[in-house]
């Protein structure tokens, strides 16, 4: 009994030993692995910090050495005002926006000496009163009615508040419900909700028609928004496009990645070669049935403004706006080196638009164009080809109050 024992204990350890001779090749080959592969991990980590840092420094040298990263800010106009400084920062640090139903996006609340900014994405208009019984005049529009490029004091809501309130002894309230980067079709989705909620105006203004076709360049698509394309990703893709997989916009998101593509970009085309933007032009796209279809939105856009005015009473006007190469104002070497910048693609929408909505005003008795606004001016006014300082905004605020008061 003994001796059986022993034997089985013999073979068990036998067995044991042959297990685990047998378990060190797959245990070699583990540790190898997870060596090569915790190496890999702590390489990426390294090589990724070093990205990091190459691309905060590079973004850091490319930055304006101004306290403002927005090119606009270095205009000739802005040396000479004591505010702009502080303008160039707020306006930066208001930029956040907030979804807001139907209209997609409007500013964040924001406070500041310069700009100011409520809890419905409103921007200060300095002096308006809107008390019971005063006058209601709501401007809609992009970033020109906003104020880009002015205080609160110097946008052009303001300035027609000013004007208005000199023409009578009632209380006027001019409500600024601009926009960065609306079109149209935005504003009036906002005019739509202001009347759903019982705010009726006394007077509406629609100062837009140029971000329309730049949405359009931006897309090829007559009737989009700005910026369609990378919404429509963030909603259909979670931030990322269809296409693409989530490995692949995880590694695209990483600053190595980022740093590989420059160094590639580098070795296979020269850095001062032109980006290849996508526009309508890119994509094949006939510039005259953009042009025609951003005019027909803009009008069906201006009979329903009809619709409504009728329905609720108030006035309204469509102001077409000045571009920088429409008119007759002898531009200044400033103004010459914008107009000089623009994408000629660009510049054949805005015109092919301009010229198809003009010779529809015959038919549409409330749409003003102001394209000559400007002219005989030999100010510098331009700060790009759409925005003007706060002097242009004062012009334009004075040439609608006349034209309110003479109708």
């Amino acid at each position: 009994m003994g001796e059986l024992s022993r034997t089985l204990e013999v073979r068990h350890i036998s067995d044991v030993r042959r297990f685990r001779a047998r378990l060190r090749g797959p245990i070699r080959a583990y540790r190898a692995v997870a060596i090569v592969v915790l190496n890999t991990l702590i390489c990426f980590v390294c090589l990724e910090l070093v990205s990091t840092a190459i691309t905060s420094i590079r973004d850091y040298h490319l930055r304006p050495q101004s306290e403002s990263s927005d090119a606009r800010s270095g205009s000739p106009y802005y040396a000479t005002q004591e505010w702009s400084a502080q303008y160039w920062r707020e306006f930066n640090a208001s930029r956040m926006q907030a979804y807001h139903p139907y209209v997609i996006w409007r500013r964040r609340a924001f406070a500041g000496e310069t700009i100011n900014v409520d809890a419905a994405g409103v921007r200060l208009t300095p002096g308006a009163n809107c008390g019971s019984g005063a006058r209601k005049v709501f401007v809609f529009g992009s970033s020109t009615v906003w104020g880009t490029g002015a205080p609160d004091w110097g946008t052009l809501p303001a300035y027609l508040q000013t004007e208005l309130q000199a023409h009578t002894n009632n209380a006027v309230c001019v409500v600024n419900y601009g926009e960065s980067a609306y079109v149209s079709t935005q504003s009036l989705f906002q005019l739509l909700l202001l009347l759903q909620s019982g705010s009726v105006p006394n007077l509406v203004l629609f100062y837009e028609g140029l971000n329309d076709a730049y949405a359009a360049y931006q897309s090829g698509i007559a009737n989009a928004h700005e910026n369609y394309d990378q919404l429509a990703a963030s909603f259909e893709g979670g931030g990322r496009p269809a296409e693409e997989g989530a490995v692949a916009y995880a590694v695209k998101r990483t600053s190595l990645f980022r740093v590989s593509r420059n160094l590639l970009a580098g070795l296979t085309h020269h850095l001062d070669e032109p980006s290849r933007l996508k526009t309508y032009q890119s994509l094949g796209i006939d510039s005259g049935a953009v042009a025609t279809g951003v005019a027909k939105e803009y009008l069906n856009n201006y009979a329903i403004v009809d619709a409504l005015a009728k329905k609720y009473g108030f006035e309204y006007r469509f102001i077409w706006p000045p571009y920088i190469r429409t008119g007759h104002k002898q531009l200044v070497a400033a103004e010459q080196t914008i107009s000089g910048r623009i994408d000629p693609a660009l510049d054949r929408l805005y015109q092919s638009v301009y010229k198809r909505v003009s010779a529809s005003a015959a038919a549409h008795p409330r749409l003003v164009d102001m394209t000559n606004v400007f002219d005989g001016s030999h100010d510098l006014l331009w700060i790009d080809e759409v925005h003007v300082t706060p002097v242009g905004n004062r012009m334009l605020a004075a040439a609608i109050a006349a034209m309110l008061t003479t109708d």
